[in-house]
This record gives C-alpha cells, structure tokens and sequence, in this order.
C-alpha cells in the first residue's frame, strides 16, 4: 500500500525556477531519483505539484514504508539544498560520479530502473514463459496501453533470492511519469499470474 507524503516548498522554489529545477524531459529529477535507488530506497517517486490558481509548490513523496520515507525525504533535501547553492549553473552531482549533467552530454538519455517482483525463484521460467510468451505478451499490453511504440525493454533477473525486473525506456518516453504507469501494468500482471 503506498502513501503520500507532501513537503511544502514555499519561499525556497517559485513557478519560474521549476522547469530548470526538473530539468529537460526530467533529468535533474531523473538523477535525484537515481541516487535514491543507489541508496537503498526500492521504488523511489516524488513529484512536484504546483497548485491551482496559487503560487504554492510542494514535493509529493509516494512511499510505502517509513524507512522509505525517511530515505526520500533526506535525499529531496540534498536534491533541494544543492538547487539553492547552485541554482545558476544547476547540474545535480550523482551520489557516484560527480556531476551529472555535462554540456556534452548527449541530449536523450533511455531511462533505467528495476523492480522487486513479488515472485519466487522457482517461479521464474513459468512467469517468463515459454520463448519468453508472458514477457512478450506484457510487451504487448504496455505497448498497447500507453502507446509506446516498442520504446520499452524489460529483463527479469534473479540475484539469490530476489527476483527483479530492469526497464529501460527509450525516448521520448523516458522519465518517470511513463515508468510509474509502466510499473503499475507489470505489478497487475505480476499479481494475476500469483492468483
């Protein structure tokens, strides 16, 4: 069950600083989000909400235990405090190395993330299916559902006893928003095939 947690952002970001803040497709974000996973944190979202017909902007956290929230919140803060020091130049540091952003970089980037399935290890070859069948047919249903165009990968990978799935979306679907429904088809799928 996942819960909201807001942090309101009054006086420190404004309606004009968001779009450098967020950073093109998402990729300030993206990097804030990323250090939250290298960090422990298994299913890392936040968002940023501006609301309606105010100048009030807050931070919505979406977690689902309290050792999650609390690793979320610390990371926001250091996403936050380091816009405030460098908001002229603001390239995010990745927690493993240094900057993240260069005026080299490429412009479009795929988006990576990973998944805990709620499968057993024995359980695997079932759920991919014959010639990957299961896989394929999820493909399929994302591809469908959110008019992909076959801009999504996903690899199921096993580590001792954990059972996880890496996707990657390519652009122009790679942020999180696309990643959050995407995750949302595979654990229905995922929870289908347990019943």
């Amino acid at each position: 069950m996942s819960n909201l947690f807001n942090i309101d952002l009054n006086g420190r970001v404004s309606k004009e600083d968001l779009p450098l803040l967020i950073g093109k497709s998402g990729r300030n974000m993206k990097t804030c989000i990323k250090n939250m996973w290298e960090k422990g944190c298994t299913s890392p979202n936040f968002k940023f909400v501006e609301e309606e017909g105010t100048d009030v902007i807050s931070v919505s956290l979406n977690y689902s235990t309290q050792e999650q929230l609390e690793l979320m919140k610390t990371e926001v803060e250091l996403y936050l405090s380091y816009w405030e020091s460098n908001k002229d130049n603001f390239r995010p540091q990745s927690s493993s190395r240094g900057p993240a952003m260069s005026r080299d970089a490429p412009r479009e980037r795929s988006f990576h993330n990973n998944m805990l399935l709620n499968l057993g290890v024995q359980d695997v070859s079932s759920f991919i299916g014959e010639g990957g069948s299961n896989i394929k047919s999820l493909l399929d249903k994302i591809n469908t559902d959110l008019s992909l165009d076959n801009k999504v990968q996903l690899r199921v990978i096993v580590e001792e006893d954990i059972v996880y799935m890496h996707v990657t979306l390519h652009p122009p679907h790679a942020f999180m928003r696309d990643y959050i429904t995407v995750e949302n088809i595979v654990m229905d799928f995922v929870k289908n095939f347990n019943s």
